[in-house]
């Protein structure tokens, strides 16, 4: 019998066929790292062109039967996302904008308060006879 995910609290599947628990990459012992990772080096024509050609070989093993779809797939997606990355990289370089964009933030304590917020009024409870405009 197919277990419906949409009643989770069902006593009699939750007794009978329990569920393994999920994979939570939470552990409450350890702290999480101060500092984050490090930022990636600039993607290179050249790791794109590596890539390309290993898209190319694996194209080439499938067309004679020696790949599978699954590998073709991979090889296909780890190129495109390759060369999506050099161009995000070299239009971030060109545009002066996109550039300063990069290095923004902003200081959430120096922010002020927005005053129309204490101007909001509720408007009446709508009730069956203002649906119909009654």
């Amino acid at each position: 019998m197919v277990r419906v995910p949409r009643y989770p609290a069902s006593p009699v599947q939750e007794i009978f066929l329990p569920e393994p628990v999920p994979n939570v990459l939470f552990d409450p012992n350890n702290p999480a790292p101060s500092s984050p990772p490090a930022p990636s080096s600039p993607p290179s024509h050249a790791q794109c062109e590596a890539d390309k050609d290993r898209y190319r070989d694996t194209w080439s093993m499938y067309v004679r039967g020696a790949a599978g779809a699954e590998q073709v797939r991979q090889a296909y997606c780890t190129m495109a996302k390759c060369f999506d990355r050099v161009a995000v990289w070299e239009a971030i370089e060109k545009t002066p904008q996109l550039k300063s964009a990069q290095s923004f933030s902003i200081d959430m304590d120096q922010v002020e308060k927005d005053q129309r917020y204490k101007q909001l009024q509720y408007g009446r409870v709508p009730s069956i006879l203002s649906k119909y405009h009654l």
